[in-house]
């Protein structure tokens, strides 16, 4: 018993002593660096920043995905960024109609991905799968993931065709 007394209280003492220990001093995440300044708007989104305010405190990255259907704009602010077996990044979490998901297998980092999964939900009933196109990630950090798209796809029966082009999305990771 006393064995298991000192074997705990050693524990509890190292504990102590290694997280007391003086941490390194923080540097700038030059990634960021340049997507946190106010009014950067790298795809012509006219995307600004909050610039502080929040209890949470500091510039909060925006998050947007915009894209066109046959001619028509669409945009979202609630993209979603889910990882499992593959990164999707998904327009909308709280609808179907009008939604994008990109599928891309791997980690991703920043460049042109021509092999990937498009999907597009017009409605919940009517969706169309990408035969062709480009995703290009232009900036890939741990807070997010930004980057543009375009594809064709066509619907389920292979009776419809649309295009898919001007997409541009920022994504918290």
């Amino acid at each position: 018993m006393k064995f298991l007394h000192f074997i705990f209280s050693s524990f509890f003492i190292l504990s102590i002593l290694v997280s007391c220990q003086k941490e390194e001093p923080l540097t700038p995440n030059k990634d960021l660096a340049n997507s946190q300044q106010a009014g950067i708007d790298s795809h012509n989104q006219n995307v600004e920043m909050n610039n502080g305010g929040s209890d949470i405190g500091g510039d909060q990255i925006v998050e947007f995905y915009s894209f066109t259907v046959d001619g028509v704009s669409i945009n979202s602010s609630e993209p979603i960024y889910q990882t499992a077996l593959a990164e999707n990044l998904t327009s909308s979490s709280f609808r179907f109609n009008n939604l994008i998901e990109l599928t891309i297998t791997g980690e991703p980092e920043p460049r042109k991905y021509t092999f990937f999964s498009g999907n597009y939900f017009r409605t919940q009933l009517e969706s169309y799968l990408s035969i062709n196109g480009e995703i290009v990630l232009d900036s890939v950090t741990t807070s997010f993931i930004q980057g543009t798209f375009y594809f064709d796809a066509i619907n389920i029966n292979g009776t419809d065709s649309i295009s898919i082009s001007n997409g541009s999305f920022r994504v918290k990771r």
